[in-house]
């Protein structure tokens, strides 16, 4: 299986479960929580500061370990005035939570991103993401069915 077509089943896979369960349990109303402060409302250091682990591991390339790195890096990110990014669905399940964004960076940029964290000790402790960048000629309704 070529990376496109590994990439396009991973980012499938978490739409096919059951979303429903995230807000049910505490630890998924923490992650909705967290997904509403840093998504939602742009607010990177009091996300990190409320819900990930001081030594908060990082597994996207380039960024630096802990929480203090990520703030650093996240927050000024966030901060762009072209940068636009939607939570669509959010799923816990036991130590792992999911949330699948809709990212647009200007004009140049629309992509499916889904960022994976573990939880332990009610603290998000570490993170994968996986990206899809979305070729223009498919970007028209292509996230029409996961509006909610």
């Amino acid at each position: 299986m070529d990376r496109a077509a590994f990439l396009r089943t991973a980012l499938a896979a978490p739409l096919l479960l059951p979303m429903a369960a995230s807000a049910a349990t505490p630890a998924g109303r923490g992650f909705e929580d967290f997904c509403d402060l840093f998504y939602r409302q742009k607010r990177v250091r009091e996300a990190f500061e409320k819900h990930a682990a001081e030594d908060y591991v990082q597994h996207s390339a380039g960024m630096a370990q802990g929480r203090a790195a990520a703030i650093e890096v996240l927050a000024p990110m966030f901060a762009r005035d072209n940068f636009h990014i939607t939570p669509l669905r959010t799923l816990a399940d036991r130590d792992l939570a999911l949330v699948v964004l809709d990212v647009q960076v200007g004009s140049a940029v629309r992509a499916i991103v889904v960022d994976i964290y573990r939880r332990a000790k009610g603290k998000l402790v570490e993170h994968w993401d996986l990206k899809y960048e979305i070729p223009e000629a498919q970007r028209a309704g292509y996230f029409a069915g996961m509006q909610s």
